[in-house]
């Protein structure tokens, strides 16, 4: 879990610098219609990807759909973290991000 300090400073960050509504802009978007690929290629999103997941978010991304839509490289479901899982778990994200671009390296 994170503090008060930690959520007043994360709030603070989008507020002082004008930035709540670009971060938010990606959820508008998704909801009004439906995201749509640029060209008839598959997977839609070519670029390797890696998909870390938190049992405690509040949606599961099903892996068929993933690979679907994702040049998925690396598929993880964390056992601790939520929606703001860089915030209460960080080591978890980190330790999966260097681990993905690890395996792209060789």
């Amino acid at each position: 879990m994170f503090s008060k300090d930690d959520l007043i400073t994360n709030t603070m960050l989008y507020w002082l610098t004008d930035t709540y509504v670009s971060s938010a802009r990606h959820y508008y978007e998704t909801k009004a219609e439906a995201l749509t690929p640029a060209h008839d290629r598959q997977p839609p999103v070519e670029a390797p990807t890696a998909l870390l997941q938190f049992k405690g978010d509040v949606w599961m991304q099903p892996r068929k759909w993933a690979e679907r839509y994702y040049n998925l490289k690396r598929w993880t479901v964390a056992e601790h973290g939520g929606h703001f899982a860089p915030m209460e778990t960080p080591g978890v994200l980190v330790d999966d991000i260097r681990a993905f671009f690890r395996a792209l390296r060789s």
